[in-house]
């Protein structure tokens, strides 16, 4: 019995395996992280900012809904972000 014939499988699973977990993971590391909500601190200019900046948040949509200090913090928290990290286009 020829047992090179038998190899062949393996060897393209060893290939093909590897490629696609690594395609995969393209995938997730390119999709966006949802920030969890502000659960501690979060009612001052610095407590939003900070929330933003830890977070690494592109969407201001997210500072609504806390104290109008704590929004205008997020947002500039935001804005800074955007300049250090300007948006890319095309891919």
């Amino acid at each position: 019995m020829n047992h090179s014939n038998l190899m062949i499988p393996i060897r393209i699973a060893q290939v093909v395996f590897p490629l696609g977990a690594s395609l995969s993971l393209l995938a997730c590391a390119a999709a966006p992280l949802a920030v969890a909500p502000c659960s501690d601190h979060c009612t001052t200019h610095e407590d939003g900012y900070q929330w933003a900046q830890n977070g690494n948040m592109t969407d201001s949509s997210a500072c609504k809904g806390y104290t109008e200090a704590f929004e205008r913090g997020c947002s500039n928290g935001i804005e800074d972000l955007n300049q250090l990290h300007p948006k890319q286009q095309g891919f």
